[in-house]
């Protein structure tokens, strides 16, 4: 198995943090719906997936859209009024009208756990509204209005873990600059909801980047990837969140110190320690302290000029010819490595 750099500075911190509407059948709990990045609260019951269609209660989607609902229990008519449209739908009919012009649905609306259920795209299709995506990861219904307005960038502002052992952090500065698991810098840019992450900021134009949706709930950032391949939830950090400690100086020795030496990773050649506090780590530079049991390592010397922004701590135990790694503080990760030869 071969290891790149990449892949193994992940594997210290553990795994990289980093459509349609076509589900067959669902319990209503699951789903969730978001509108320009921002998550509708349903009092009650919640959307359904039925015969591949997703209906929703009038009371959530379309009063946060701005619609004034009405219901007719004699004809069994729900009615949504805007300044705009008028939207009129009756309980088991296979059509609609908005503003007088007939539309056909695939699944009527219909009434569920005592609330009048309307399909949700052929809704906001009728009016005007078609950008939407279905999460599969998430089960998330993800909906953009037209001419979304760019999202507050000082709320994505911060420091932002994966978990609570700060195993991925995202930093995010008010500059547009960030850094990503410690060592990749980038610059970042929103629009609507989407998160634009350029992974070569030294250039006039990015030549890699990402782009991510994001929402943000309470203290929860949530980054779903625009193939919906990846999806991972932030806890937002306080400020001081990140630890800044000394990187070792050439003049701080460790002469037979147990770690001394290269330690191979199935079988490949993985991390040296050199006795003046430096080394390598998959042939890019670290700097490495122990106090206590706990290894701390630096993983960007050569960016922190001195300093190490979001050290790596393990446990760390040597016995004959092998060195075990376990998550600090608390010990849910862990590697073995064997002395190289």
């Amino acid at each position: 198995m071969k290891l790149s750099k990449k892949v193994v500075s992940v594997f210290l911190v553990i795994v990289l943090a980093f459509s349609s509407f076509t589900v067959i059948a669902s319990t209503s709990d699951d789903i969730r719906v978001t509108i320009d990045g921002v998550a509708v609260d349903f009092d009650g019951q919640g959307p359904v997936i039925i015969d591949g269609r997703t209906l929703v209660p009038v009371r959530g989607v379309f009063e946060a859209l701005g619609f004034y609902p009405t219901w007719q229990r004699s004809t069994q008519t729900a009615t949504l009024t805007r300044d705009d449209f008028v939207v009129i739908l009756t309980i088991g009919s296979a059509t609609f009208t908005t503003n007088g012009v007939a539309h056909t649905l695939d699944v009527p609306a219909q009434i569920i756990g005592g609330r009048t259920m309307l399909p949700l795209r052929a809704v906001l299709e009728s009016i005007g509204i078609d950008d939407m995506d279905w999460s599969r990861s998430t089960r998330t219904v993800i909906i953009r209005t037209p001419d979304t307005p760019d999202a507050e960038p000082n709320a994505i502002v911060g420091i932002w873990a994966w978990d609570a052992l700060q195993t991925w952090v995202y930093v995010f500065n008010a500059d547009g600059t960030g850094i990503r698991g410690g060592n990749i810098l980038f610059n970042w840019a929103i629009a609507g909801n989407i998160l634009t992450l350029c992974l070569t900021p030294s250039e006039n134009n990015c030549a890699t980047s990402e782009e991510w949706y994001f929402t943000i709930t309470g203290n929860q950032l949530e980054l779903t990837s625009r193939d919906d391949e990846f999806s991972y939830t932030y806890i937002r950090m306080p400020d001081d969140a990140i630890l800044v400690t000394p990187t070792p100086s050439p003049d701080q020795m460790y002469e037979g110190h147990v770690l001394l030496g290269g330690w191979n990773y199935l079988g490949e050649h993985f991390i040296e320690f050199w006795a003046d506090g430096r080394g390598l780590l998959v042939g890019s530079p670290i700097g490495w302290t122990t106090v206590d049991g706990v290894l701390e390592l630096c993983v960007t010397p050569e960016l922190c000029r001195g300093n190490c922004l979001a050290p790596e701590r393990w446990f760390y135990t040597v016995e004959g010819n092998q060195l075990t790694l376990e998550s600090h503080p608390v010990r849910a990760i862990s590697f073995t490595f064997e002395r190289r030869r």
